[in-house]
This record gives structure tokens, C-alpha cells and sequence, in this order.
């Protein structure tokens, strides 16, 4: 038996089990106190009783505003790679650098 805590939504890796995707969906979709049954994962078996849940506190205006940018900037850079990647597909570049050596 082994006891995980302070574990996220976003966490890849769990402490002594590796990548387990299916333990941590297991996790969330339990309510508070309650055992799952028998769960395969990807390197183990397992049963899991979610003894405490606890609520992220309420996000704030800072809090909101920093993800709104950081989401709005990544959205840029989508934008943009993808506009210099149709530039580059549409271009009819001809090399004429051989001309100019010496």
C-alpha cells in the first residue's frame, strides 16, 4: 500500500508508479471517501481510496488576468508560426547567389 497526496490535475508523473494516466482520471472521478474498484494501468494494477479532497482556492483578478495573457500570447504564436509556414509554402524563391562569387 502507498499513500500519494498533493496530487494535481496537470501531473504526469506519480511517486512509485511511473506514468498513469488511468490513476489519475481514477482519482479525480472519485468523491471523497470512496475506493475504486480494480483499475489495469499502463505499468500496474491498482486500488484507489481517496481519503481528502481539497478545493484549489477561488482563482483571482491577478491570477485570471496572468492566464488570460499567457493564453493570449501562445495564441500569437500559434498565429504567427503558422502565417510564416503558408509565407514560406506559397514563396517562389529563385537562389541566385552563385552569380555574385568571386
Amino acid at each position: 500500500m502507498q499513500t500519494v497526496t498533493q496530487l494535481s490535475y496537470n501531473q504526469t508523473l506519480i511517486p512509485g508508479l511511473g506514468r498513469e494516466p488511468r490513476f489519475i482520471g481514477t482519482v479525480f472521478g472519485l468523491q471523497e471517501g470512496t475506493t475504486s474498484g480494480v483499475v489495469e494501468g499502463e505499468n500496474a494494477a491498482f486500488v484507489v481510496q481517496l481519503t481528502k479532497l481539497y478545493e484549489p482556492p477561488p482563482l483571482g483578478e491577478q491570477m485570471r488576468e496572468q492566464i488570460r495573457q499567457q493564453l493570449l500570447n501562445q495564441r500569437r504564436q500559434q498565429v504567427l508560426t503558422q502565417w510564416l509556414a503558408a509565407l514560406r509554402e506559397q514563396a517562389d524563391i529563385k537562389d541566385y547567389r552563385r552569380r555574385f562569387e568571386l
